[in-house]
């Protein structure tokens, strides 16, 4: 019987790469192979597949074309003295109290994201520069120096995590108001 050995492997969220995005979706690119156990044959690679992700609007209602609308509780402090900004943020389901079943589901989905990347948009006199990626923060808040005399004003940008550091509306949590530095 042909079918009397076979080997159904599942790949789990968690072992997934980042997500690869744009400002339209987010998805997962894969491809597969079979490898025979004593590993002295495989297949030809699969063609590629494309697995879609919800957008974070889906996630938490963020809308790039009404940014002040974000549910996504953040605190900007500015230390001149010391030219560091800080954000802190509360993913939202995370501050409902006495939660309905559905929204302990999406207090576990929104506690289990450890990780979020950073990106920063400085101003200097009258021109925003392009968002840059400082880094990933591994929690709610995150820290960054800035020259001076140097910009002006700076805006934070929090997002999921994606391959390609590029700041993405898709992947979009929270853009911060425009801070005087």
């Amino acid at each position: 019987m042909v079918d009397q050995n076979i080997k159904k492997v599942r790949v789990l969220k968690k072992d997934l790469p980042n997500y690869i995005g744009n400002n339209d979706e987010l998805f997962y690119q894969m491809r597969y192979r079979i490898i025979s156990e004593d590993k002295n044959r495989s297949s030809h690679w699969s063609p590629i597949h494309k697995l879609d992700s919800t957008s974070t609007y889906d996630d938490v209602g963020f809308d790039i074309n009404n940014i002040a609308a974000t549910n996504i509780p953040h605190n900007v402090s500015i230390d001149k003295s010391n030219h560091m900004a800080s954000i802190t943020w509360t993913m939202p389901a995370l501050l409902i109290l006495n939660p309905t079943p559905a929204q302990k589901i999406l207090q576990e989905q929104q506690a289990s994201i450890k990780s979020f990347d950073v990106y920063v948009q400085w101003k200097t006199g009258s021109t925003w520069g392009n968002w840059t990626w400082a880094g990933t923060s591994q929690g709610v808040q995150y820290s960054t120096t800035y020259i001076h005399p140097g910009p002006t004003h700076m805006k934070f940008r929090i997002q999921r995590i994606t391959q390609i550091k590029q700041a993405f509306d898709a992947a979009t949590y929270l853009i911060s108001d425009e801070q005087d530095l």
